[in-house]
């Protein structure tokens, strides 16, 4: 009897082991998995940080992209040009007066400060006075070199003014 007493303790003793081997694996296991999560959430918390980095420089670009295009709103080159010569227009006709544009010279190289316009305007005194004014207040650099008013003979009561200006606001592409 002895003897199987002691095989029961043996086995309980050696199931009791295994348990304990096993239970020791198993949090063993646990712990290193743990640690894995801790890894897992810190990369999400370092990609989650990122993509809010990602999407407030996106959000600078956009702004700076709206700031850019009201910039380039303000300058002149090759390509709008002809755009800033309808815009002489189109101050002409609120202003009430006739434009005719005499002479536009283009320049040659960056050193030239910018384009020179001749223009010629007729009209009314105030609408003179009023093109004039719109003209100095548009959104670009001019230099006046000469603004010139002339009353026209007769009784008609029109005047002409001779513009001539630089246009400094103008980007030079080569």
């Amino acid at each position: 009897m002895n003897i199987l007493l002691d095989k029961r303790i043996l086995g309980g003793a050696a199931i009791l082991i295994s348990v304990f081997v096993a239970g020791y694996f198993v949090l063993n296991q646990i712990q290193i998995l743990k640690a894995e999560v801790r890894i897992l959430k810190s990369n999400i918390a370092l990609a989650e940080t990122k993509t809010r980095n990602v999407k407030a420089i996106t959000n600078t670009l956009d702004d700076l992209n709206e700031e850019k295009e009201m910039l380039d709103k303000l300058f002149i080159t090759d390509e709008n040009l002809v755009h800033f010569i309808e815009d002489l227009e189109e101050i002409a006709r609120l202003s009430g007066i006739n434009l005719k544009v005499t002479s536009a010279t283009g320049i040659l190289n960056a050193a030239e400060l910018g384009p020179s316009f001749q223009l010629e305007a007729s009209g009314s005194f105030s609408g003179l006075l009023r093109y004039s004014f719109l003209l100095e207040n548009m959104p670009y650099q001019m230099i006046m070199d000469k603004i010139n008013f002339r009353k026209e003979a007769g009784e008609s009561g029109n005047w002409k003014t001779y513009y001539t200006f630089r246009l400094i606001s103008y980007i030079f592409s080569k």
